[in-house]
Order: C-alpha cells, then sequence, then structure tokens
C-alpha cells in the first residue's frame, strides 16, 4: 500500500474505533457483552497498520502520540 493509502485507511479506521468505542466493554443487565467481530477487526487491522512506516507520519500529521487501537478505544 502506498502512504496516501495507509493514512486513509488509518483515518477510517481510528474515527470508526473512536464513534463507536462506547460499544467495546458494554454491561446489559449487569452482564458483560462482547463487541462484534467487526470491532475486533478494526482493532486489528489499526494495529497491523500501527507497524507501517507511514504510522509515525501520520500521528504527526493528525497532532497524536504513538499508540495503538486500544489507546483509541480508552
Amino acid at each position: 500500500m502506498n502512504a496516501a493509502k495507509v493514512k486513509a485507511e488509518l483515518t477510517r479506521l481510528h474515527n470508526l474505533l473512536r464513534k463507536y468505542s462506547h460499544r467495546w466493554c458494554v454491561e446489559v443487565n449487569g452482564e458483560r457483552q462482547e463487541p462484534s467481530q467487526r470491532m475486533y477487526d478494526w482493532v486489528d487491522q489499526y494495529n497491523a497498520l500501527t507497524d507501517s512506516v507511514y504510522f509515525k507520519e501520520w500521528c504527526d500529521e493528525n497532532g497524536l502520540v504513538f499508540h495503538d487501537a486500544y489507546d483509541v478505544l480508552a
């Protein structure tokens, strides 16, 4: 993947994780509900992209420090 595609995918996944972070660890009637498989996939993809040579550059452009998907969810 080229830099533009990696950065666009990081942005897309970052926005999705932030938008749905409230769904990561939900309790319903006192029982913990697991997140959807889709959310697990987003986390896996995001964390895989943090190994990209473009990740630090993307972080700098967006005013972020080094992090992973779980930091975004927190």
